[in-house]
């Protein structure tokens, strides 16, 4: 026969057994949503993280494209290097021409010097040696060289088309037949014929 103090008992411990599972069922669930709640924040952080690496990749990339478009326009034909090297072109040869326009224009009065002329239809090699080494070679083109050599003294103005020499310079060329030496010795001018492919500055006031 059960004792009516044990009857009693047994509904006690189930109702406390009932509780603990309820309590136990309320911090799982509880647990679950914190758990669901941190991760769902932290796949919000690294959602955030993301766009902006890929925010920022995205913005190097298109920089980087551009820059590169831009080297591309700037080396095609028209762009701005070939804009430059153009414009270099043009005033490297406007100063070379402007030297020649110089030279060519300084009053000669009182000065002697001497200069070239190539007959025929090919280039002749020309060098001008002095205490045994080139000041001058170079092949020159049939027509009147825009050089001169200034005998003793210098011009008032000096070009890449200008030197000075004395009389002991040596004059030589790969072709004398077709090489004339124009020579102007203070307002008088005379022209001689390379009868040899060496020839002294000297010589030329004695002819």
């Amino acid at each position: 026969m059960v004792n009516d103090e044990d009857s009693q008992e047994f509904p006690i411990l189930f109702k406390i057994l009932v509780i603990i599972v309820i309590l136990s069922a309320l911090f799982g669930t509880f647990m679950s949503l914190v758990d669901f709640a941190l991760i769902k924040s932290e796949s919000q952080e690294i959602s955030k993280v993301n766009g902006i690496v890929f925010g920022s990749l995205n913005n190097r990339l298109n920089k980087m494209e551009s820059e590169i478009s831009n080297i591309k326009s700037s080396l095609m034909p028209g762009g701005i290097v070939d804009l430059y090297v153009n414009a270099y072109h043009f005033l490297s040869n406007s100063q070379v021409d402007l030297e020649k326009i110089v030279t060519l224009a300084e009053s000669t009065k009182n000065k002697t010097y001497f200069t070239f002329y190539i007959t025929g239809e090919n280039g002749v090699w020309v060098g001008v040696s002095q205490r045994g080494k080139y000041i001058f070679q170079s092949e020159i083109r049939p027509g009147l060289s825009s050089t001169r050599f200034y005998v003793n003294g210098s011009p008032n103005i000096s070009t890449s088309y200008t030197f000075s020499v004395n009389a002991s310079t040596v004059i030589m060329s790969g072709s004398p037949s077709q090489t004339y030496v124009l020579f102007f010795n203070k307002g008088k001018a005379k022209i001689v014929r390379m009868s040899s492919t060496m020839m002294r500055v000297e010589s030329l006031f004695k002819k």
